[in-house]
């Protein structure tokens, strides 16, 4: 086609001044095709010059390579701003990412830092419901032992409230038949010497509990019970067999003697 050079010309100038205004402001809007001029959108975008009537091939040639070469520099540079633009963007997603990654850590530290308190409070509460509860039963425990020992005090103290009358060594009528009156002297733990009348029938067993009726009058410990007491001879130093079946004769006591009162190992 033949092809009107003012026109082309003018067209080729608009194309090569918005090249060179984009150059020179970094613009990468897009171009107005009505405003530009269909030659200067092929300029711009690398593509092939019309041909030019015979006569101008020199000069025109040179222009249209010259055109050829702004395009190809306008897409190089619209091609590295988008990269760049790219760039930032991944840039400021990862950063958001990191930062929002250091939040999710802190939060996570935090809850776990708080579960970790809230638990040892908890443990704490248990641990002192646990004292509580054991107090309490070693509160009832003991209440029960006193009541125990306050009624074994009180049998005990009903049951030596009397003695044999009598002279050591007197036989002296007694339930069923006659029996010698034994005196027995026991040094208790605490060194101090009681003294109480027994029968000669009568079994061990009932010195042992005479024992246990002065500790406990004393105070000297409570929690004593009569399994935990022993009797032994002074001298030689035997230790008695605390039997229901065993009488104060039976064990070789005399009218007179002497015990030492222990307790057991």
């Amino acid at each position: 086609d033949v092809v009107d050079v003012e026109d082309y010309d003018d067209e080729l100038a608009r194309a090569l001044l918005l090249s060179e205004h984009t150059f020179s402001s970094g613009r990468t809007d897009v171009v107005d095709v009505e405003e530009v001029g269909r030659g200067g959108m092929r300029a711009m975008n690398g593509a092939a010059a019309p041909s030019l009537p015979t006569g101008h091939s020199g000069e025109s040639a040179g222009v249209q390579r010259e055109v050829c070469m702004v395009g190809e520099d306008d897409e190089a540079l619209a091609h590295a701003l988008a990269l760049s633009m790219a760039q930032e963007e991944l840039m400021s997603h990862d950063a958001e990412t990191e930062e929002q990654r250091t939040r999710r850590l802190l939060r996570e530290r935090q809850q776990q830092e708080f579960e970790a308190s809230l638990e040892a409070d908890r443990q704490k509460e248990r641990e002192a419901e646990r004292e509580r509860e054991e107090q309490m039963q070693r509160a009832i425990e003991e209440g029960k032992h006193l009541q125990r020992v306050q009624e074994t005090r009180a049998s005990l103290s009903a049951r030596f409230a009397t003695e044999p009358d009598g002279a050591p060594g007197d036989e002296v009528p007694c339930e069923g038949g006659s029996a010698r009156v034994f005196q027995v002297m026991l040094r208790m733990p605490n060194n101090k010497r009681v003294s109480h009348k027994f029968y000669s029938t009568d079994p061990i067993t009932n010195v042992r509990d005479y024992a246990l009726h002065m500790l406990l009058e004393d105070g000297v410990r409570e929690r004593v019970d009569a399994e935990a007491i022993e009797l032994r001879t002074s001298f030689p130093s035997r230790t008695l067999p605390l039997s229901h079946h065993t009488t104060l004769e039976m064990c070789g006591l005399e009218a007179r003697s002497l015990l030492v009162v222990d307790f057991a190992e």
